[in-house]
């Protein structure tokens, strides 16, 4: 560790403005705060589509898989469906589409070509 550094970050939402300080450390020796700032965001612009999804989506966060291989067989399964789900053309969010799949025969056959 080489260089400690405190993030401040302001999100604004429907009910106001939300402030949060956290503490980063990293190996980084440009001093230049700019730079830093710009490593933060692009840790942050990888890691959140690779969480969120599968949490926003499918609950992943509530799961408590812990039998042999059940964790990592739904985990496959996770990591598959937003590909599917993304083939559709319906322009409709992949909880929507997730929701609707084992209702509608025809969405399953016809758009996700799954027959």
């Amino acid at each position: 560790m080489r260089t400690l550094g405190l993030v401040e970050t302001e999100r604004h939402t429907a009910t106001g403005m939300a402030h949060s300080q956290r503490f980063c450390r990293s190996s980084v020796t440009d001093p230049d705060p700019a730079a830093y700032a710009r490593l933060v965001r692009q840790h942050w612009s990888i890691e959140n589509p690779l969480h969120r999804q599968p949490d926003m989506t499918f609950g992943e966060d509530q799961c408590r898989l812990r039998t042999a291989n059940a964790a990592l067989t739904v985990n496959a399964l996770r990591k598959m469906a937003p590909y599917l789900l993304s083939q559709t053309p319906e322009n409709i969010s992949n909880k929507r589409k997730r929701k609707r799949a084992p209702y509608d025969n025809n969405f399953l056959v016809g758009t996700l070509k799954l027959a």
